[in-house]
């Protein structure tokens, strides 16, 4: 009885032993890794164009999830060999740095590489639109032309169109005379507020959840309030749902999911959107609001 006893001891320090190398083999496991220091956005006609601001993507090796990495990233992989790499794009939610949100209308973009310990591979994924994208909205101005338009009339002076103005995000999209529509408060405003909207009112858009896409970029040294105006039956209600701070003259790209105010609404609804500004007695810095690259797109 004593013999089977010791036995029984030394099997276990046995086991624990061997199960602690072989932990501690595989923490000692050289990586390889995986760089990226940027993505891409192909597009076609009727999508809008390929300006983006893409600033992370989720990757996966072989089906094995690795992480959220904001670009540029340096990934490591604990694989060799010919492995797939799967890259899912994501943005920043309504402006905010802590708010990550796929991009689920760009289709996943992938490609095979081969990894070596300690060695490193680079990739710079490109997106592409899924062929079930609905574009409702998209416009970047170029032809001169504005979906843009005031409500109600604009105060005497004041001033809205398509000008050339320098255009420049993040430093990769750059322009010394890109075409964006420009609202500007005069001297002789009296109103003190400027109500910019679509022209057109969206009908058909989806109330089941899923997420409707507005992307844009703004450039204003005021704050700009992003509204709604849902109607229902015939009476429309004024949604405000996005206050956006001024940009300090910079150019600052925003991605809005506008599901969560329309979700579970009638399905005869419209929608047409408004931004708001309000112009503060004595302001004297630069009064121009400037607004490009709109579009408004889900999943079918």
């Amino acid at each position: 009885m004593r013999q089977l006893t010791n036995n029984y001891f030394y099997l276990i320090v046995t086991s624990t032993i061997i199960g602690l190398l072989g932990c501690k083999s595989s923490s000692t496991d050289v990586p390889a890794y995986l760089d990226i220091d940027s993505v891409s956005v192909v597009s076609h006609s009727g999508q809008g164009n390929n300006i983006h601001q893409i600033t992370a993507v989720q990757i996966y090796a072989n089906a094995e999830y690795l992480g959220l990495f904001e670009l540029p990233c340096k990934v490591p992989v604990l694989k060799s060999g010919a492995i797939k790499i799967e890259c899912y794009p994501y943005v920043k939610l309504n402006g905010k740095n802590n708010q990550w949100a796929p991009y689920r209308i760009l289709k996943t973009s992938d490609t095979i590489l081969n990894f070596n310990p300690q060695k490193h591979s680079s990739y710079n994924p490109t997106f592409k639109f899924r062929t079930e994208t609905y574009f409702r909205l998209e416009e970047d101005f170029s032809d001169g032309n504005s979906k843009l338009i005031p409500i109600p009339k604009l105060t005497l002076g004041d001033t809205m169109g398509v000008e050339e103005r320098p255009f420049d995000l993040s430093d990769r999209f750059k322009s010394a005379n890109n075409k964006v529509f420009v609202a500007k408060f005069e001297n002789t405003d009296t109103a003190k507020y400027m109500d910019i909207a679509t022209f057109d009112s969206y009908f058909g858009i989806p109330v089941d959840g899923r997420s409707i896409q507005l992307e844009y970029d703004i450039n204003c040294d005021l704050p700009v309030q992003l509204s709604l105006v849902r109607t229902i039956n015939g009476v429309p209600e004024l949604v405000p749902f996005l206050y956006m701070n001024a940009t300090g003259k910079k150019w600052k790209r925003f991605y809005v999911d506008i599901s969560p105010e329309i979700a579970g609404f009638d399905p005869g609804l419209s929608i047409q959107l408004v931004f708001s500004i309000n112009k503060p007695s004595g302001f004297i810095n630069n009064r121009e609001i400037l607004i490009d690259n709109l579009r408004l797109s889900y999943l079918n």
